[in-house]
């Protein structure tokens, strides 16, 4: 832990060289995430991916369930998982 008492003229440009030097901790991707959940696109990306894998899973079931030697042993809602047996 490094505390500096900056001159607040100077204080910008040393937030900058901070996010540029330091390698243990991304400043572009912290500020980027902050952005992202505060202006919502996480609530977005959310729906957007919940219709992707409603749709694969659909496709996964419809294909699973042609498939003679595998049974379907529970088929639940709202999980990716499917409990099968292979005869």
């Amino acid at each position: 832990m490094a505390v500096m008492i900056i001159p607040p003229k100077l204080l910008e440009k040393m937030i900058l060289i901070k996010y540029s030097l330091d390698t243990t901790t991304s400043g572009l991707n912290q500020k980027i995430l902050e952005i992202f959940l505060k202006e919502g696109y996480l609530e977005k990306h959310m729906r957007k991916m919940r219709k992707i894998f409603k749709f694969k899973y659909k496709f996964m079931l419809k294909l699973l369930l042609n498939i003679p030697n595998i049974k379907i042993m529970h088929i639940p809602k709202g999980v990716f998982f499917l409990d099968t047996v292979i005869r």
